[in-house]
């Protein structure tokens, strides 16, 4: 798959989440806003009407069973962008933006319009976000595609890198673990 990321996640419930989900997930992003005094904005839009992020880690955890509070019952979902390796132009000078293409998913997972790092000499931008999954028992399937692109300052957004997530609530005594 030369022009596409495909990550495909097959999850039951993978880690109890009981000491990272009940802290707000961290924020590292900004909106995207144009920077004065960087290169043209017209290179900025060539490059990425041309560019696809790169994913460099993704990562799905759901509600564990038996655990019984709120941290027990808790998902996660995080992807790590970057840009091509070699590329002209650093993180902080282009956006990029997450949206739900195919399927159901919870809309506050990604941020709504374009965001940058908020650490403009920053390689990656990590973004995801944490809600109640609820117990295996109450969790429902999940199977959605997102288009991760990055975004110009004069608004040209990009190819799109596909994500696709898929799980299934642990139901039974296996683990199916997970695969990329």
């Amino acid at each position: 798959m030369k022009c596409r990321v495909l990550l495909a996640f097959v999850v039951g419930a993978l880690l109890p989440l009981a000491g990272v989900a009940c802290e707000p997930p961290a924020i590292f992003h900004v909106p995207y806003e144009p920077r004065p005094g960087t290169a043209a904005p017209d290179e900025i839009a060539r490059y990425v009407a041309r560019t696809k992020p790169v994913i460099r880690n993704a990562s799905l955890a759901r509600g564990a069973p038996g655990e019984s509070s709120l941290c027990g019952g808790m998902g996660y979902i995080s992807v790590e962008l970057a840009l091509p390796p070699g590329a002209p132009f650093a993180l902080g000078q282009i956006g990029a933006e997450v949206t739900l293409a195919e399927g159901r998913f919870h809309d506050f997972v990604f941020p709504k319009g374009p965001v940058m790092p908020d650490d403009a000499a920053a390689d990656t931008l990590t973004l995801g976000n944490a809600w109640y999954d609820g117990q295996p028992s109450e969790q429902q399937r999940i199977d959605a595609v997102f288009n991760a692109v990055l975004v110009a300052p004069d608004g040209t957004r990009g190819p799109a890198t596909r994500i696709v997530v898929k799980s299934v609530p642990k139901r039974g005594g296996r683990d199916p673990g997970v695969s990329r």
